[in-house]
């Protein structure tokens, strides 16, 4: 194929498209150097909470899975497992379980509209026990708290003093450890999409390469 400076200048416009197209779609995750958070917290719970639902004791161990931190406006992945439940019919009365403060990810706002809490929807398993996992994200920082949810697809927002006697299952850092993340990777994004116009500079240095060779 001959090499032609208009063949040379087309290569390296879509080499540059392309990776300057690529550096804008990647996720946040391929900028930021941050180890992922895995913290897993197991306790006890004794709740009677609602009406005409039964009582119920269960041991639950909870996994928060999330890039840099656990913090407001921090999407985490979370997984709940319920063993030693002291009934035997727990989905006739509750879907699952919620988190103070906690709402589905990605947030579905809207004016003049309560947003519904977050609920981690459980099935149960062949053992006995019962598991779920959602995308959870806090707006609040400070410890949250975990409770079961009685079956309503409208989600339950939890009086705070439900929990006066309860111990937090996590505490949720502030806003600024998510905007920190945010930041970093934005910086890291930019740096990569100034530096993709380098291929552009090229093209003096490969038409010597190529147009000499052919010359020669």
């Amino acid at each position: 194929m001959k090499v032609t400076k208009r063949r040379i200048s087309l290569i390296l416009l879509s080499l540059f498209i392309f990776f300057f197209t690529l550096f804008t779609v990647l996720p946040e995750s391929f900028f930021v150097n941050t180890p992922e958070l895995i913290a897993t917290q197991a306790g006890t719970s004794y709740s009677h909470i609602w009406e005409n639902a039964p009582a119920i004791s269960f041991r639950y161990e909870v996994t928060f899975k999330a890039s840099g931190s656990v913090s407001v406006n921090n999407p985490v992945h979370v997984t709940v497992r319920l063993k030693q439940m002291n009934i035997s019919n727990f989905l006739e009365f509750y879907s699952g379980v919620t988190f103070s403060h906690a709402y589905p990810y990605p947030l579905e706002y809207e004016e003049k509209h309560i947003m519904n809490s977050v609920i981690v929807e459980l099935n149960k398993e062949a053992d006995g026990t019962y598991f779920g996992e959602k995308e959870v994200v806090w707006v609040f920082e400070g410890a949250s708290y975990i409770t079961e949810v009685i079956k309503n697809p409208a989600g339950q927002h939890i009086p705070v003093t439900a929990y006066e006697n309860s111990t937090p299952i996590i505490t949720v850092s502030g806003v600024s450890d998510t905007l920190t993340l945010h930041f970093t990777a934005s910086a890291n994004r930019l740096t990569w999409q100034i530096g993709s116009f380098s291929i552009i500079v090229l093209q003096p240095i490969m038409e010597a390469i190529f147009l000499k060779e052919k010359k020669t």
